[in-house]
């Protein structure tokens, strides 16, 4: 026993139903047929009709939705992702728009070139008159290209135009050698001049680089003791101080002190006050230093002293080469370091060993205050939304389809409805409702007559298999794994969201 489909009854009734009889049964021959055949003929043309204008509407629906995701009946396993799959289906719908617009402007096409007016065909007197005057105008260009051709060679042909000062130089005759030779020459004195150029340039540089050295500087000796030379040369610097101010106070004329008499004559008021005397300190060397200097050198105390100093222990290295550098420890440093706890051992722990352990700590305790915000927040929230976490119950792709493919069935079960209302309000308006009984085509198993000897072969191979599998010892049933990846509902939306912005721009 098969199932028909629809289409077969479609079919089946279309044959019973012969056009030319309903239309004599309805004019001529109503008397001669039963009237209850009659009624299911009309029964049956109406359900045929109301199914094709299902069908339509379906049609129009699926062309004026964007996106339609192919949907298996029947549960399939496939090892491609849920996002390749739409994107497929994506590819697949865009193909068969492009070649729906492709038939479209084809059909278009053909149609404006039937639209076009051929031209009528040309006379036999016409087209000689035609062909005379091409020839007319073939020969009339051929004389127009001579006569442009030969006005080019008379124009090459020419003596050229020279200028007052080329004609002196060609009229000399005071040179011997060619215009190649002269050229030559004035060539190869251009790369000497440049070379020349060259080589002055660098020895400048050469000479720039190199300092001047003054004859005070060469005398100056850099064998001995840095103290030493130093002493000898503040003795030098004094006797040539004393010298130039010898000569500065003999140069200078000294005017002449005022007399007693003199002097009670000016009033006190307008007398020159008598500097205050000071001690005097021989210095050998005074610069001129800002209180910010002063200070420093007030602390770092004599310069002799620094110098004659013996020179500090070497810095203790460790055992590490590329750590050769002692930072300074600032005061709140030394400070954390005498606080420091001893190791097992009784040594100190390093300062960067307690500044890790420091951030390790901060990060725990960090770590515990989000984790208690969280559950705070979490107390507080109603929605719980579910996290892919490894699930502990069975995972079923079957329940899972349906809830992803619900909008769908929600969908159909809507156009359906709606298609329903419009049957039943068109129904109301009719006055004839026709009684229709249940054909005996009309039910869903028909038995289709079989060919000899298939259903022998079909029971025999269906006892062999029996008796294989009572022969075969039953192993466990292993559960079939999955082959769909565990996608949330947020991921799921994010696909089709993505799919549905490509398809949009493809079709753009």
């Amino acid at each position: 026993m098969k199932k028909a489909s629809s289409k077969d009854r479609i079919q089946h009734w279309l044959d019973f139903i012969d056009p030319s009889q309903t239309d004599l049964a309805s004019t001529q021959c109503s008397q001669q047929m039963p009237r209850e055949i009659l009624l299911q003929a009309k029964g049956k043309e109406y359900e045929v009709k109301k199914h094709m204008a299902r069908v339509e509407k379906e049609k129009e629906d699926k062309l004026l939705t964007p996106f339609h995701p192919l949907t298996n009946a029947s549960f399939t396993t496939s090892n491609e992702l849920v996002e390749n799959r739409l994107l497929k289906a994506g590819q697949i719908y865009s193909q068969k728009l492009q070649e729906k617009r492709k038939e479209k402007s084809e059909n278009e096409r053909k149609e404006e070139e039937k639209l076009k007016i051929k031209p009528r065909p040309a006379s036999a007197g016409r087209s000689r008159e035609r062909l005379y005057g091409m020839h007319n105008l073939y020969k009339q260009k051929q004389i127009q290209r001579q006569i442009e051709e030969a006005e080019r060679v008379r124009s090459e042909l020419k003596d050229p135009e020279l200028c007052k000062r080329s004609l002196e130089i060609a009229e000399k005759k005071d040179r011997p050698n060619r215009v190649e030779d002269r050229l030559i020459e004035q060539a190869n004195k251009s790369v000497e001049m440049l070379n020349t150029k060259r080589l002055i340039s660098e020895m400048a540089r050469k000479w720039a680089s190199k300092p001047t050295i003054s004859p005070m500087a060469r005398k100056i000796k850099r064998s001995g003791n840095v103290s030493e030379r130093l002493s000898k040369y503040s003795f030098i610097y004094e006797d040539n101080l004393n010298k130039l101010k010898m000569k500065y106070e003999d140069s200078i004329p000294h005017p002449k002190s005022p007399s007693k008499i003199e002097k009670r004559e000016v009033p006190l008021m307008d007398r020159p006050k008598s500097p205050i005397k000071e001690p005097e300190i021989d210095f050998p060397f005074k610069p001129q230093l800002c209180k910010r200097s002063l200070e420093m050198a007030k602390s770092l105390g004599k310069s002799t002293e620094r110098l004659l100093r013996a020179s500090p222990s070497p810095t203790n290295f460790t055992d590490d080469k590329e750590c050769s550098f002692s930072p300074l420890v600032n005061k709140n440093s030394e400070k954390l370091d005498r606080r420091q706890k001893t190791n097992e051992n009784g040594d100190k722990t390093e300062r960067w060993e307690a500044l890790y352990n420091l951030r390790n700590l901060n990060s725990e305790r960090r770590r515990e205050l989000i984790d208690e915000r969280l559950e705070e927040e979490g107390r507080d929230c109603a929605f719980h939304p579910l996290v892919m976490t490894p699930q502990k119950k069975e995972f079923n792709p079957e329940k899972l389809l349906e809830r992803l493919n619900g909008w769908e069935s929600i969908r159909k079960e809507k156009i359906q409805r709606t298609r329903e209302d419009e049957i039943e309000g068109s129904m109301k308006k009719c006055t004839f409702r026709p009684e229709i009984c249940d054909s005996p085509y009309s039910s869903k198993e028909i038995n289709f007559p079989t060919d000899k000897g298939v259903q022998k072969y079909i029971e025999k191979q269906l006892s062999a298999r029996k008796r294989s599998l009572e022969s075969t010892p039953r192993t466990p049933e292993k559960k079939p794994k999955s082959a769909y990846k565990e996608l949330s509902a947020n991921d799921f939306l994010l696909a089709l969201q993505k799919l549905h912005v490509d398809l949009c721009e493809s079709q753009l």
